[in-house]
């Protein structure tokens, strides 16, 4: 159970001992038990944080459609009866446009392929119930630190497409793109060596330390979601080999 303060004297603590990182981010929580989200909320508003909630798919898809939003984080737990809560992380983390919210996935279920898949798919953390509140918070600090202020310098492939490992951000024709993690580590190694074709095996080891992914579906999806966020031309397939940076595509 989440422990929180409701004396004035402990809020009026917890409030000005805040760190100025909370002022500027609101966190939105979506649980299908209403009164462990009130729980989560009253917790991080205590630390100064603004907080808001979800109660159905409506909403989301609501905030998805905004050009801009001042969501900064999107906490959800695993329980959610309406949708999956995943696949909602995915469709979160996949829009083309940069200000993408980060997002944690909270849950009971504590088999590593469903933390995997979550994280496959974008979570950027994957939180096991019950939630510690103080390291909760930690977790969160540290998620949230990852957005800078401004773009930092980018290393250059050419003057169409970057890289910008700092924040996260491929940049095509200076347009800001985000990525989930795993995607962008994906983009990352064919842009460490632009001209060569890395097998599924080569990209299976690299970035899951497994070989057994290559005979999975699992490159493919990633392949997939990243050209419908960054265009189809900018990965090149060589069938039945594997993938690599299109040249062609990167200096238009």
């Amino acid at each position: 159970m989440l422990f929180f303060c409701n004396n004035k004297l402990n809020q009026f603590y917890y409030f000005f001992m805040s760190e100025k990182l909370s002022e500027a981010h609101t966190i939105l929580f979506w649980f299908e038990d209403k009164q462990e989200e009130q729980r989560l909320i009253d917790y991080f508003s205590l630390q100064g944080y603004h907080c808001t909630s979800y109660s159905n798919k409506e909403q989301l898809d609501q905030l998805l459609a905004k050009p801009h939003h001042n969501i900064s984080l999107i906490v959800i737990d695993i329980n959610i009866k309406e949708t999956d809560a995943i696949l909602a992380c995915n469709e979160i983390k996949s829009h083309k446009r940069v200000g993408i919210p980060f997002v944690i996935i909270v849950s009971d279920k504590e088999e590593e392929f469903t933390q995997v898949t979550a994280l496959d798919l974008g979570a950027d953390d994957y939180i096991i119930k019950p939630v510690k509140p103080q390291i909760f918070l930690k977790r969160v600090k540290a998620i949230l630190s990852r957005k800078a202020p401004a773009l930092q310098p980018a290393k250059k492939l050419n003057g169409a497409f970057a890289i910008d490992t700092e924040r996260h951000v491929i940049l095509i024709d200076n347009n800001p793109y985000e990525l989930p993690r795993k995607e962008f580590e994906l983009m990352n190694l064919f842009y460490s060596v632009p001209n060569k074709i890395f097998t599924r095996e080569e990209i299976a080891i690299t970035l899951w330390k497994e070989e057994r992914i290559a005979k999975q579906r699992t490159i493919d999806v990633h392949i997939r979601n990243i050209r419908r966020i960054l265009g189809k031309n900018l990965i090149k397939t060589v069938k039945g080999f594997g993938y690599g940076l299109n040249k062609v595509a990167a200096i238009i």
